[in-house]
């Protein structure tokens, strides 16, 4: 293969069979299997995901809010920023206050979107929506009945040291961080 566009092509081309392999409540699996001109057939297993937000709640002192988590894949409590998975038909500012209002009892007056990544698309079709939530309001909503949350308040600066002393290891959150940094230089 030369290059993407050339992949593009023969993919578009290729006979396709899928399978839906698992459905979960937040994701399915489904297994493709490619029939391409003059090579062997190819496997894909994907992840289909409904997408999430993430926020980066700023206090009126400027500092944010970061929660801590237990995280059972990993075996660890860690550092995030609030986020969530979008439900079907839900529009992004409403997953974000919903998400707001469940993990750190607080709604937004302001939601600035600072941009949208692909979280692993080399097997995942989930895409992350950031945003910065300012002008928070005391707000709260049962959160999930799986999640046992705690909520820091931490000045901008230390969260960049945590980025670079491996305190703070969601990549979420380093991204989100790092966006608001350049965000908050670029309106000073």
């Amino acid at each position: 293969m030369k290059n993407s566009l050339q992949r593009q092509k023969l993919e578009e081309e290729a006979r396709v069979e899928s399978q839906v392999l698992l459905e979960s409540k937040v994701f399915s699996v489904k297994h493709d299997i490619l029939y391409l001109e003059g090579l062997p057939t190819q496997n894909w297993y994907i992840v289909q995901h409904p997408g999430a937000v993430a926020m980066i709640p700023v206090t009126k002192k400027g500092d944010l809010l970061l929660i801590k988590q237990w995280r059972r894949p990993i075996q660890k409590i860690i550092y995030e920023i609030p986020a969530g998975c979008l439900q079907e038909g839900e529009p992004v500012e409403e997953c974000a206050q919903r998400e707001l209002q469940e993990e750190i009892d607080y709604k937004a007056k302001e939601l600035i979107s600072i941009g949208s990544f692909y979280s692993s698309p080399g097997y995942s079709t989930e895409t992350v929506h950031l945003f910065i939530a300012r002008e928070l309001v005391p707000s709260s909503l049962d959160g999930d009945e799986h999640e046992a949350i705690d909520v820091e308040q931490i000045p901008v600066n230390r969260c960049l040291e945590m980025i670079d002393h491996g305190e703070i290891q969601d990549a979420k959150t380093i991204l989100a961080l790092l966006q608001y940094e350049r965000w908050t230089y670029s309106n000073a």
